[in-house]
């Protein structure tokens, strides 16, 4: 057996993605974990790296590491599909005639280590002051949950929170006209992404601009050092 670890990532054209990949490839190699490499489900084809290291390198168990943030339709069934598995509890999938094991990990989810990142970096909680997490959304409530556990936690540290969507469901970014209500003269977003990037983020920031408060932008929770560990804290021993 020789394991690889597959760093997939969403969309290989966005340079933030890439170079948020390659960050963790470094870290995860950095930590000793063996054979890291990126992989992208948009812009290329995640099956043919793992083809190419099979046949190249005799990689034949991978662990596959999922560049998100919470459990959802690209995480539990699209990556898998990528690479011929029927969703992320598939255990193995077939390189020409051989058999290569997998092991799909989870996404970041629900992480005390993170929640208390999050509210590190924040600081201590002004009067004047609300926190808004933004997350992309999804039709599973997975997404939903997440975003309800960071928030709630910030609350719990003494500030005045909410979470919307920018992408998918409800509620929206306009929780922070909620927060203007509470006489928050500045709100803060904490973007729950990988990469705070694209349409969906662009969207959110002309929407923000109309609220009524001073916006300002931490960086996105995968700039989080913790981010990189519980990364790290899902792929198995010894790999």
């Amino acid at each position: 057996m020789k394991t690889g670890c597959m760093v997939m990532g969403l969309h290989k054209g966005s340079r933030e993605e890439r170079e948020l990949a390659d960050d963790v490839v470094a870290y995860l190699s950095s930590k000793g974990r063996k054979n890291v490499f990126p992989a992208f489900l948009y812009g290329e084809d995640p099956y043919e790296v793992m083809a190419s290291k099979f046949n190249d390198e005799g990689i034949d168990t991978f662990s596959i590491i999922p560049l998100c943030i919470s459990e959802g339709k690209q995480s539990i069934w699209d990556m898998p599909a990528a690479i011929h598995l029927p969703d992320n509890s598939g255990s193995w999938t077939m390189v020409g005639e051989h058999d290569v094991a997998t092991r799909f990990a989870t996404a970041m989810g629900r992480n005390p280590l993170m929640a208390e990142a999050i509210t590190k970096d924040l600081g201590e909680p002004a009067e004047d002051t609300g926190v808004l997490v933004l997350a992309y959304g999804s039709n599973l409530s997975q997404c939903g949950k997440t975003a309800d556990y960071y928030t709630e936690y910030i609350r719990s540290k003494g500030w005045k929170a909410a979470f919307g969507f920018t992408g998918i469901g409800s509620p929206d970014v306009s929780e922070a006209a909620k927060l203007v209500s509470e006489g928050c003269s500045k709100i803060t977003v904490v973007p729950l992404f990988t990469t705070f990037s694209g349409k969906s983020a662009e969207s959110a920031k002309g929407a923000l601009k109309d609220m009524g408060a001073e916006i300002t932008y931490a960086e996105p929770v995968s700039h989080l050092p913790e981010f990189m560990e519980i990364i790290d804290s899902k792929i198995p021993e010894g790999w």
